[in-house]
């Protein structure tokens, strides 16, 4: 039987809700079950993370099933995934800020920072950076546009050579937004 030496132990980390009482009965909430664990890879290298559930522990409250969750352990990773945001954040910002090329971002992850990862995966990566990304736009959006009293739109279209897809995109010209920027296959 094999023992693990303590320098390659993966630390661990545990993680209750920020939230210490029932919003409905005001008890004290009670450690419920374990909702998540996981290894997640960040640039510091891997940990075991371990969110709780916790519970309100009187039976006759409305809110006795409900579980609360750590926003911050929720933060940490994407559902399904073992790479930190973290790191998702950094690769994309070494690719789209710094405009580091695939193979180069492959090498300091490999390399620099002693991951076992493949190419195919950093490809991987940069497409979460890029739906992470999506996904906070809307609120961008409406940040900027409710100081605006009123819109003014602009449609642009390019066709780039008959036959081709078009390229729609949406504007709010006064701040400059791109509103939406949808492929068409027919101009009409």
């Amino acid at each position: 039987m094999s023992h693990l030496n303590t320098a390659n132990r993966v630390p661990t980390e545990y993680y209750r809700p920020e939230q210490r009482l029932c919003r409905f009965c005001a008890s004290t909430l009670k450690r419920h079950h374990i909702l998540w664990h996981k290894t997640l890879i960040s640039s510091t290298g891997p940990k075991q993370v371990v969110s709780w559930a916790y519970r309100c522990p009187r039976r006759d409250c409305p809110g006795a099933s409900l579980d609360y969750r750590s926003a911050k352990a929720e933060g940490l990773h994407l559902k399904h995934r073992s790479f930190s945001r973290e790191l998702i954040v950094r690769i994309g910002y070494r690719r789209f800020w710094q405009h580091q090329p695939q193979a180069e971002i492959y090498t300091w992850l490999s390399q620099e920072l002693h991951l076992d990862i493949s190419e195919r995966t950093v490809v991987n990566l940069m497409l979460d950076f890029l739906a992470l990304l999506r996904a906070g736009q809307p609120a961008k959006i409406r940040q900027k546009l409710q100081s605006l009293s009123r819109l003014i739109i602009g449609l642009d279209g390019m066709q780039p050579e008959k036959g081709n897809t078009c390229l729609y995109i949406v504007r709010e010209l006064q701040c400059g937004v791109t509103l939406l920027a949808e492929p068409l296959s027919d101009s009409s």
